[in-house]
């Protein structure tokens, strides 16, 4: 389901349920429930929770602060003034801003009706629009079935790069860029939603394609130089780009690489500039392709168990 569709539903059935219920126990301005209600829900879980935290505590402070005043200025204009000062302060000095307009329109209601009966009735109306935005909160959409495929579609672009690079055509990295943050940003949120995630691994996998992508960029640059093609450089390639996946093929492809670069090493020296430059090139095209294994091998040491 679109994600503006359900924001949409929990705004409306959110605002609905809050204000009914307080209508229910009979407590006024009801209306302000379903006002907390929408305010307090958010894009994830954690967030929810860390909002609901500090709209009940700036809003306890601001009840009790504010039916002091009250009592001491009997409901004097200035009473008002002092306490939205004090709230403001609270609210910004403990970095919790998001409870600062919910608590000065609780605390405004017992200033209206000159009674400190409306503090308690301000305090309900607080915990209705909270517990019930965050009940809705539970609810969100599981995005593992589309982090997998995002993730399989990644691997696949890092293959049809590698096979351009084979192919010698002009490779492209913005889809593979842009669809790397894109999968980042909803994994940061997927996070988020689960209180016992193991999303980092994910994180890293995405971060490591990331950086692999900067190599197979470094190595587009190279051939761009080149002479000439290296027959055993391209079917190193090839083995490659039919590795490339979650499983660890790394170590195993990183020693072949060692292995060519040891025949290379063994060749009789370049005795043109055109060969010493082309000997160059494939050099530094190993180099790159050392940092390209290597970074998937730290991947797999960090999370031995994926």
């Amino acid at each position: 389901m679109n994600k503006q569709v359900i924001w949409f539903i929990k705004m409306s059935l959110g605002s609905v349920l809050s204000i009914l219920i307080a209508l229910f126990f009979n407590l006024s301005y009801a209306i302000t429930a379903g006002v907390v209600s929408i305010l307090s829900l958010e894009q994830t879980k954690k967030k929810s929770l860390e909002v609901a935290y500090k709209r009940i505590v700036i809003s306890l402070f601001g009840l009790i602060v504010s039916s002091i005043l009250y009592a001491v200025f009997n409901y004097e204009w200035v009473s008002l003034f002092l306490s939205i000062v004090l709230i403001v302060s609270f609210g910004l000095f403990f970095k919790l801003r998001e409870g600062i307009v919910v608590s000065v329109v609780l605390i405004s209601h017992a200033f209206v009706e000159k009674s400190l009966s409306y503090q308690t009735n301000a305090l309900f109306i607080l915990l209705i629009g909270v517990f019930v935005a965050l009940v809705l909160n539970l609810f969100m959409p599981n995005n593992e079935e589309r982090l997998k495929k995002e993730i399989k579609a990644i691997d696949e672009m890092v293959r049809v790069l590698i096979n351009d690079l084979i192919d010698n055509v002009a490779l492209s990295f913005e889809l593979i860029e842009k669809t790397i943050e894109e999968a980042l940003k909803d994994l940061t949120i997927d996070i988020e939603n689960q209180f016992f995630s193991r999303g980092d691994y994910k994180i890293a996998y995405l971060q490591m394609r990331l950086s692999q992508v900067e190599h197979l960029k470094s190595i587009e640059r190279l051939r761009l130089g080149a002479n000439s093609k290296e027959a055993p450089i391209d079917h190193f390639l090839l083995q490659l780009k039919q590795n490339i996946g979650l499983e660890n093929k790394a170590t195993p492809l990183l020693e072949e690489l060692r292995q060519l670069e040891q025949t290379y090493r063994q060749k009789e020296l370049p005795k043109t500039r055109e060969e010493f430059e082309q000997r160059a090139y494939m050099y530094l095209v190993i180099v790159e392709l050392k940092s390209f294994l290597n970074q998937k091998i730290i991947f797999h040491q960090t999370f031995p168990k994926v």
